[in-house]
């Protein structure tokens, strides 16, 4: 499991294309920086969620991390200034994605089979959201997929199947 993790972290670097030019200043540097964070993050929550999630159905739960994660970020939404802007179908879509598919029936899905897997393969499956991401770019933008994705996808999806695989006796 601990290749996995390893392999899984090489293709999300592979996945995130970093330069070092201007390092700092690097807007793809601090989103991937902001994604590996939410995996460590998703990382520490699982123990926690795991024992949560065989008592409780994954909705309530849900429910309730929803509930405490928007009191917690209330105070950093309220302190960023708002752009005014138009409003158009493509952000109401978009906030209808993320919040009902990706949210609701993502995290309720995942909630769900961590109560049935161990905690260090579902954590592993966090690694397939830029797996994913590319695809759904790809079907509705038609945005190409170059090879850095093939290969980064690919080293990711080996680590998540090595992750489920068991050991034999």
């Amino acid at each position: 499991r601990f290749l996995a993790l390893v392999l899984a972290l090489a293709g999300f670097g592979i996945l995130s294309n970093i330069s070092f030019n201007n390092f700092f200043s690097n807007l793809t540097l601090v989103g991937n920086a902001i994604m590996l964070l939410g995996v460590f993050a998703d990382g520490l929550f699982s123990p926690v969620a795991k024992p949560v999630c065989g008592k409780y159905p994954a909705r309530v739960v849900l429910t309730f991390t929803i509930f405490f994660t928007t009191i917690f970020l209330l105070p950093f939404a309220l302190a960023t200034p708002v752009r005014q802007a138009s409003l158009s179908w493509q952000p109401v879509v978009s906030i209808l994605y993320l919040s009902l598919l990706c949210t609701c029936l993502g995290w309720t899905l995942w909630l769900y089979f961590l109560s049935k897997f161990p905690v260090n393969v579902i954590v592993l499956t966090v690694f397939l959201q830029p797996v994913l991401g590319p695809f759904i770019s790809y079907f509705t933008l038609g945005e190409e997929i170059g090879f850095r994705v093939w290969v980064g996808g690919g080293i990711i999806l080996l680590a998540v199947l090595l992750a489920v695989l068991k050991k034999p006796p």
